[in-house]
């Protein structure tokens, strides 16, 4: 699946008084040229919490939290529209009690749909329930409502105890869709 080969990830244990100084940092880390960081607004309500930005940078980036930890993921230039990560505390095949999932989803299922709702740039707008996974060749595809095309992803290495997982929206999917995500 072309582009998940630019997809790059750093983590850390994130400052307890502050965890958006960690991811920051991560991402310069990743790609130096992602000086001027900035979060958009919250896709649901409007809080300075939504999708991550670096204005004139040719990256994209996407920010989660999880057990104590930052991760980053950055898509370098060309290499897709969006990208999207989740992360989870617990293992893989750990069941999901959530409200708003299908009966009998994982914790692996959870952090791919959540990526892959990131990378669409709705987020949560959309009902993570009506968003179907499917596993192809060691990667998988997100078929996410209102959307032509599927979104690809692949699961990733993080920090012990934590499920990772990253999205890629190609970029002639882009235009699709839009608007702020949670991160």
């Amino acid at each position: 699946m072309p582009g998940l080969d630019r997809m790059r990830f750093a983590w850390d244990l994130a400052d307890p008084g502050d965890r958006r100084v960690t991811s920051r940092r991560l991402a310069r880390m990743l790609d130096p040229d992602l000086v001027d960081l900035r979060s958009g607004p919250c896709g649901r309500c409007g809080g300075p919490h939504g999708r991550p930005s670096a204005p004139g940078a040719d990256a994209a980036l996407s920010v989660t939290y999880a057990g104590g930890h930052a991760l980053v993921a950055v898509l370098s230039a060309g290499g897709g529209a969006a990208i999207g990560v989740d992360a989870e505390e617990g293992r893989p095949g750990d069941p999901v009690a959530l409200s708003r999932v299908r009966a009998g989803t994982t914790l692996r299922t959870w952090t791919r749909i959540e990526a892959a709702l990131k990378a669409d740039g709705r987020g949560l707008a959309v009902d993570p329930s009506q968003v179907r996974i499917e596993d192809r060749d060691g990667r998988w595809l997100a078929f996410v409502p209102g959307r032509s095309a599927p979104i690809s992803g692949t699961d990733v290495e993080g920090p012990a105890g934590l499920v990772v997982s990253a999205a890629l929206l190609p970029a002639e999917a882009g235009a699709e869709r839009g608007g702020p995500a949670m991160t």
